[in-house]
C-alpha cells in the first residue's frame, strides 16, 4: 500500500450496498435536488448568471437553512472559496487532487468534519476501502428529444454526509465543465452552454 493509500485509512462506516436516487431535474448549479418517488426537495441550489466575475453557488435546505456556499473563482480571484457549516477554505484544500499513477484517473480526496478521509474517481465516491458510498451521474442535453438530468445516489450508511457528498460533486462537475469549455473553444466550438458559473 502506497503512502498516500495508507493516508486515506480511516474508521469509516461500512457501506450498506443500499442506495438512494435524488435529481437534478433542472441542472446540477440551479434548480432543487429531489426525492424522485415523492418530489420533496432535500436541497435548493442557487448560481445567479452574473456578467463580470464567476459568482457563487449557494446551498440551502427547504426551510431557508443555508448549508453553505462555493465562491468560485473568477478574472481576479486566485482560488475558489468554499465555505461548509460555518468553515470556510480554499477549494484545492477541501477537494485535494492525487494520483497514483501516470495512467491513472485522478482521486480528489476530501474530509468529513471527524477527519475521515474519502475520494471521488470518475464520478464514483469512495471510503478508505474502496467501497463505493455515492455516485454521479451526469445530466445530457439532447437537441430533438428531452433532456437527461444528473443524478447523485447515496448508499444508506453514509446520509449523514449528505452536505459533503454534494458539494464536491458540484465542485467536480464545475471543474469538467470548465474543462469542456476550454476544450471547444480551443477547437474552435461554442460550448455546450451546460453552467451558468
Amino acid at each position: 500500500m502506497s503512502d498516500e493509500k495508507a493516508r486515506l485509512a480511516s474508521d469509516a462506516i461500512t457501506p450498506s450496498g443500499r442506495f438512494l436516487d435524488y435529481v437534478f431535474p433542472f441542472d446540477t448549479f440551479n434548480g432543487p435536488l429531489q426525492d424522485p418517488t415523492n418530489g420533496r426537495a432535500e436541497y435548493l441550489i442557487e448560481t445567479p448568471l452574473k456578467f463580470i466575475g464567476k459568482g457563487a453557488t449557494t446551498v440551502i435546505r427547504p426551510d431557508g437553512t443555508k448549508v453553505g456556499s462555493i465562491k468560485w473563482r473568477g478574472s481576479f480571484e486566485l482560488h475558489k472559496m468554499v465555505t461548509l457549516h460555518g468553515q470556510t477554505a480554499q477549494g484545492d484544500q477541501m477537494l485535494k487532487t492525487l494520483r497514483d499513477a501516470l495512467f491513472e484517473d485522478r482521486k480528489r480526496v476530501w474530509v468529513d468534519d471527524w477527519g475521515n478521509q474519502f475520494y471521488w474517481q470518475t464520478r464514483l465516491c469512495y471510503n478508505a476501502e474502496n467501497q463505493i458510498m455515492a455516485r454521479y451521474l451526469r445530466g445530457k442535453k439532447h437537441t430533438f428529444r428531452d433532456n437527461e438530468p444528473a443524478w447523485l445516489s447515496i448508499d444508506t450508511s453514509y446520509m449523514h454526509l449528505f452536505d459533503h457528498i454534494l458539494f464536491t460533486a458540484i465542485m467536480i462537475e464545475h471543474e469538467t465543465r470548465q474543462s469542456e469549455e476550454s476544450s471547444s473553444s480551443s477547437s474552435g466550438g461554442g460550448g455546450d452552454g451546460g453552467g451558468a458559473c
